[in-house]
């Protein structure tokens, strides 16, 4: 199966997958905000496709800007968002775990493993639709075009780079779909792990493995554009959907009423007048998911 753009994240399927969220059904009626307490939050953002936190060199895709969103958030529903920016994925754990912010907008394993690791209690509240609309996240196991691996259970006993443990789709999600195959997870030399894709798809360009787990989006909406084709790799199998990229909020430093607040707001806005800059598709309440791993709390 070749990777093209149909096959990559230029029409992405929607997931079902999302994690528990505030409310079945949020009630989308906002109130204007003169006629409620003034809420400032403060958010850690690492969207893929938006231009402040993704590396330049996807500039073509990542056009994506929250600045006019939270502008209409503050003057429609009285929710004034002081925004932080960060592309790297260590510098948005470490920011969660010093937890001087009010919640995070990526995604949402990260989000939930590192505020779990330190002790915070996030919960997610709503998913954002990419720039094509879908909220949907996979990892692809990928091979070279000339590769005599086909199939998943080709790649049994040989060399797999997957991604670390803060990236699910390449990782947790990874080792569950090689399980559903019946095939062991690799151990010692076969096994190697990268904390991106461009290290990844590097082990097997230049023959130091086999297969590589990528997320979906690498060649397409990822730094691997610099240097890789998606003509020069074949998917042999994909993981699970999850969600991509999710709101989530601290639930020891927001209230409950304050978090549906947020919830209604993102949701409502996004329906009724969502800004061109956010180019493709705003929030949208999250449905059912959780990483395998965490407790799952489920007061709402």
């Amino acid at each position: 199966m070749g990777i093209g753009l149909a096959a990559t994240g230029l029409a992405l399927v929607a997931g079902l997958c999302a994690c528990h969220s505030v409310s079945q059904g949020p009630s989308l009626g906002g109130r204007p905000a003169a006629a409620r307490p003034p809420l400032r939050l403060s958010l850690v953002i690492s969207d893929v496709y938006c231009m402040e936190s993704a590396c330049s060199c996807v500039h073509f895709i990542a056009t994506r800007r929250y600045h006019d969103f939270f502008r209409l958030l503050k003057e429609q529903y009285g929710i004034a968002v002081t925004p932080m920016y960060f592309e790297d994925s260590y510098e948005v754990a470490k920011q969660i775990k010093i937890g001087h912010v009010d919640g995070v907008i990526c995604k949402p394993s990260l989000g939930l493993m590192a505020s779990r690791a330190a002790g915070h209690d996030y919960i997610r509240v709503a998913d954002v639709q990419d720039v094509f609309t879908n909220t949907a996240l996979w990892g692809m196991f990928v091979v070279l075009r000339g590769s005599p691996i086909h199939t998943l259970q080709d790649a049994a006993g040989k060399r797999i780079v997957f991604g670390q443990a803060d990236a699910y789709e390449k990782h947790q999600a990874a080792f569950a779909t090689m399980a559903k195959s019946g095939l062991p997870v690799p151990t010692g030399a076969s096994r190697i792990e990268k904390s991106s894709c461009i290290e990844a798809l590097g082990e097997i360009m230049d023959a130091r493995a086999d297969v590589a787990v990528i997320s979906h989006y690498a060649l397409t909406g990822g730094c691997a554009v610099d240097f890789a084709k998606p003509e020069e790799f074949r998917v042999i199998a994909t993981t699970e959907r999850i969600p991509f990229i999710s709101l989530m909020l601290d639930r020891g430093r927001l209230s409950a009423a304050e978090i549906r607040r947020v919830q209604d707001a993102v949701i409502a806005l996004s329906r009724t007048a969502l800004p061109a800059t956010m180019s493709g598709g705003g929030f949208v309440e999250a449905a059912p998911w959780y990483p395998v791993g965490l407790n799952e709390h489920t007061e709402k």
